[in-house]
């Protein structure tokens, strides 16, 4: 799939995709504190929306925070406030290392 870049979520994603500072992770649930979730509301290429990780409960669920409308530790998928059902989700793991 072409990944459409759009100006802010997008050009992060590229720097930490292909730099590589991070890892493309396939469950939300492996993310960490501090890593990104970025969203593809139309699942068409265009990475529109980021949000951060910023709590793991203890069950394993993955919250998040965002600012676009602010939500602080709400469930990662944002389904919840309106999040189309076709949202293609990308999971990055941010390497402290530098070294995906």
């Amino acid at each position: 799939m072409l990944l459409i870049v759009r100006p802010v979520p997008g050009k992060q994603y590229l720097f930490l995709r292909y730099e590589p500072r991070g890892a493309l992770y396939s469950y939300a649930s492996s993310l960490w504190i501090g890593d990104i979730i970025y969203y593809d509301w139309q699942n068409d290429g265009q990475i529109d929306h980021s949000a951060i990780v910023t709590y793991k409960q203890s069950n394993g669920q993955t919250l998040v925070t965002q600012h676009t409308t602010d939500r602080h530790n709400v469930y990662w998928d944002l389904k919840a406030y309106g999040a189309p059902s076709i949202t293609r989700y990308y999971f990055m793991h941010i390497n402290s290392s530098g070294n995906a």
